[in-house]
């Protein structure tokens, strides 16, 4: 390791223990991840390493977290009417290790079911899914550094494939949606950063690309980058299949996977009340599993 590496390495862990000494007082019993140095770092680089930036943004998530008692949400099941509503996919790695989610935000009528069971509802559920993909992400990250020293990009969030195919006008014309679509992503961006390492939209219209205006400037950090793709099936197919096996994403994303392999609905992620037993590590057991198909 280059000298210029180590003195990086020892410049984060330094914020690192400052950062952990700061919030001490928010350690309980029950809640050790304020010790915890892959939590911690995500706060750091939301705030470009500046300590007392994130020391005052991890404590405001904090308030917010308990208020919303977003830890029991991490380990209650999802409700089962609303998972066929919001088709998001957990799928396998890309070929650098990276985690996959998917999609397909154009089969989700966030204006009918803001209007069917409204705005809290639905937030409560989006907060829901980021509790629980919080989790997954920090354990795979936790193993998959190893005994390695801690450093700014130790943190590795998901690839994020969001399919646009069947967005209509209705979804942006509906003011509440965009309100509600706006206040989900200013939650993950706000309460649960680094969950995303890279975005890539495809199938885009014109309609996605009003909502896509919209939210990227909430959802846009240093650290998650955008890849927007048109109707082209081969230019966007050929970008994830780059980075992805074909055999670990599923044909509407350009692979070939079946869908009865995926590791799809968010109950599955954390608890074993499910009859796959999911827990966070069976979660991190499976994907590594689907890797050797």
């Amino acid at each position: 390791m280059s000298n210029g590496c180590e003195k990086e390495i020892t410049k984060v862990q330094i914020a690192i223990k400052e950062l952990r000494e700061a919030v001490k007082d928010l350690v309980t019993d029950d809640n050790k991840e304020y010790e915890d140095e892959y939590n911690l770092i995500r706060w750091l680089r939301a705030q470009n390493m500046d300590v007392k930036r994130a020391e005052k943004m991890l404590r405001h998530a904090h308030t917010w977290r308990l208020e919303n008692h977003v830890e029991a949400l991490v380990y209650e099941d999802l409700p089962q009417d609303m998972i066929e509503k919001f088709p998001i996919f957990l799928d396998g790695f890309a070929k650098d290790g990276t985690p996959v989610s998917s999609i397909q935000a154009g089969r989700i009528d966030l204006a009918g079911q803001v209007k069917l069971l409204g705005r809290e509802k639905v937030l409560r559920y989006c907060t829901q899914i980021f509790a629980q993909g919080e989790k997954v992400l920090l354990d795979f990250n936790r193993k998959n550094n190893g005994n390695e020293p801690i450093h700014e990009n130790s943190i590795r969030g998901a690839i994020a494939i969001v399919d646009f195919d069947q967005f209509s006008y209705r979804q942006v014309r509906s003011i509440e949606a965009v309100r509600t679509a706006i206040d989900i992503c200013k939650i993950m961006t706000n309460y649960f950063p680094d969950l995303g390492s890279d975005m890539y939209t495809i199938n885009c219209n014109m309609f996605s690309g009003i909502a896509m205006r919209l939210v990227r400037p909430v959802l846009e950090t240093p650290y998650l980058k955008f890849h927007v793709f048109g109707t082209n099936v081969n230019e966007w197919k050929e970008a994830i299949l780059s980075r992805i096996p074909a055999d670990l994403i599923r044909p509407p994303f350009g692979g070939t996977k079946d869908e009865r392999y995926v590791f799809v609905k968010p109950d599955c992620l954390n608890r074993p009340r499910s009859q796959y037993e999911c827990s966070s590590d069976v979660a991190i057991e499976y994907l590594n599993s689907i890797l050797n198909m």
